[in-house]
């Protein structure tokens, strides 16, 4: 299967998180391009992923109200229609903090793309995806893509000062006590990275 390349993608494999989250002005919209958020809601059950897609990027514009459906949509079958919905919840920032659980979820996903987009998401989510960070700290420095630990660590350094006694006391085990010596290595370089 091919897989489409979208500018949310580019944007979020190079780190480039200098887009801002969703305005508020989209987040107080009852409709968008004249449908309502129930009427995209139901655009979700198509069996084409073309129409899921575009349905995920217009739910996004309605701000709060329609995480619980984005975060539904990080599980649809089609890769990019789940790739789509973790960068829309990621741009939407405090906003889709419940999704978290669902994010965290998917940083072990078997596929280290979802990996690497559930990381991003928590990046572009900030201070506000702060209480997952003993997840992300592991994936920082266990997971087995370099891309995937990078944008990780990303994600922790977004997060802010609030994580730093809880980064520094899990990365200082990893380094202290991990059996994998490239795990020990990555914690050490990490806890001086983020310093």
């Amino acid at each position: 299967m091919t897989r489409h390349v979208r500018l949310g993608a580019v944007a979020l494999i190079f780190g480039l998180t200098c887009l801002h989250a969703v305005p508020s002005a989209h987040a107080q919209e009852t409709s968008y391009e004249g449908r309502t958020l129930a009427e995209w809601r139901e655009d979700l059950k198509s069996g084409e992923a073309m129409i899921r897609e575009k349905a995920v990027d217009a739910l996004a514009r309605f701000g709060e109200p329609a995480v619980p459906i984005l975060t539904g949509a990080i599980s649809d079958p089609d890769f990019n229609v789940r790739t789509l919905a973790m960068f829309s919840l990621g741009r939407m920032g405090a906003q889709a903090k419940s999704a978290l659980p669902k994010l965290v979820e998917k940083l072990s996903d078997r596929d280290q793309t979802i990996r690497l987009y559930a990381a991003g998401a928590m990046r572009m989510m900030g201070p506000s995806a702060a209480e997952a960070a003993p997840d992300v700290v592991r994936v920082a420095v266990a997971d087995s893509s370099s891309e995937v630990r990078n944008m990780a660590a990303g994600a922790l350094q977004s997060m802010g000062a609030g994580v730093k006694d809880v980064s520094d006391r899990l990365l200082r085990q990893f380094a202290a006590t991990d059996p994998d010596e490239a795990v020990r290595s990555r914690a050490t370089e990490l806890l001086n990275q983020i310093r």
